[in-house]
C-alpha cells in the first residue's frame, strides 16, 4: 500500500507560543458568534475583522495570511481583510501557518512544499538518504522539524537541512535550542540508561543530559531553563529548573 504523506499542522496554542518566539506574531483567530453558524475572525486586540464567511474553521491568521476549507474539502489560502480574498488557484490537502514568511502545504500527488505569502512554491522537501520526507511541523524559532523513514530531523527556513534525521524525536525549538533523543536509545527499554540531546538551531550539539537525573523534563528552553521534576522520599513530585548543560539552576523545591 502507497504510503499517505502527511503534514503535521501544529496546535492553536504552540502557534501561539511559537509566534511569540519567532517575531512574526498572531494577528487573527477563528471564532463563532453562534452555535450552528459559520466562522469568523477575531483579532489580538478583540476587534472582529469579519464574521459568517467559512463553514468550516479556518486555521489562525499569520503575515496577513490563513487557509480555509472550501465546499470540497481542500484547503485554500486567503489574504486578511474584511472580505477575505483568495490567493493563488491551487488547492491543498493539508496546509499549516505563515511563520518566517512560509507555510507548509500538502498537495495531491505531490511531497510537502512550503509557499511563500503569494502562494508561489519556496522550496520542496523530497528524500534524505533515500528516504521520503512525510511530516513536517510547522516552523518555530526558525526550525522545522521533518520526519523521513523512522526518524525525525530538522529544516531551516530556507529548506536547508541543518539536523539528519537521526532522532526518535525531536521538540519544537525554543531559546535557541531544542530537546531530542537519539536513534542510538531506540532499543534500550531501561529509561535512566538514556540520555537528551541539547541541539541549537544551528543543528549543534550543545549537550547530552542523563535522563537518570529527573523522573521528568520540560518541553523546551525558556530564558535559558528547562523545567525538570524528580520525586523526593515522600513520593511528592517537586520542581527545578536546569540549564543546558543539566546542571541545576533552581533545584526542585
Amino acid at each position: 500500500m502507497k504510503k499517505t504523506t502527511k503534514l503535521l499542522v501544529l496546535l492553536v496554542t504552540t502557534l501561539l507560543f511559537a509566534s511569540c518566539n519567532s517575531g512574526d506574531g498572531l494577528q487573527y483567530m477563528p471564532f463563532l458568534d453562534e452555535e450552528g453558524g459559520n466562522w469568523g475572525m477575531i483579532g489580538t486586540d478583540g476587534d472582529v475583522l469579519f464574521t459568517k464567511e467559512f463553514k468550516e474553521m479556518p486555521t489562525v491568521a499569520m503575515n496577513d495570511r490563513f487557509f480555509a476549507k472550501n465546499g470540497d474539502g481542500k484547503w485554500e489560502l486567503y489574504a486578511t481583510g474584511s472580505k477575505p480574498t483568495v490567493v493563488g488557484k491551487d488547492m491543498y490537502e493539508e496546509a499549516g501557518a505563515f511563520i518566517e514568511d512560509v507555510a507548509p502545504v500538502v498537495m495531491k500527488g505531490k511531497p510537502i512544499q512550503f509557499i511563500d505569502k503569494e502562494g508561489n512554491v519556496a522550496f520542496t522537501l523530497g528524500k534524505v538518504n533515500g528516504k521520503a520526507i512525510e511530516e513536517c511541523t510547522n516552523f518555530s524559532d526558525g526550525v522545522a522539524i521533518f520526519k523521513a523513514g523512522k526518524y525525525y530531523g530538522c529544516i531551516n527556513s530556507s529548506g536547508k537541512i541543518i539536523v539528519e534525521p537521526q532522532y526518535l524525536s525531536i521538540n519544537p525549538a525554543n531559546d535557541g535550542k531544542m530537546l531530542a533523543v537519539d536513534k542510538k536509545y531506540e532499543n534500550v527499554e531501561d529509561r535512566n540508561k538514556g540520555k537528551y540531546t541539547v541541539l541549537s538551531t544551528s543543528g549543534k550539539v550543545i549537550s547530552e543530559i542523563p535522563a537518570k537525573n529527573f523522573t521528568d523534563i520540560g518541553t523546551q528552553f525558556v530564558d535559558g531553563a528547562l523545567m525538570v521534576e524528580d520525586n523526593s522520599s515522600d513520593g511528592t513530585r517537586r520542581k527545578g529548573l536546569i540549564d543546558e548543560n543539566g546542571e541545576y539552576i533552581v533545584k526542585p523545591s
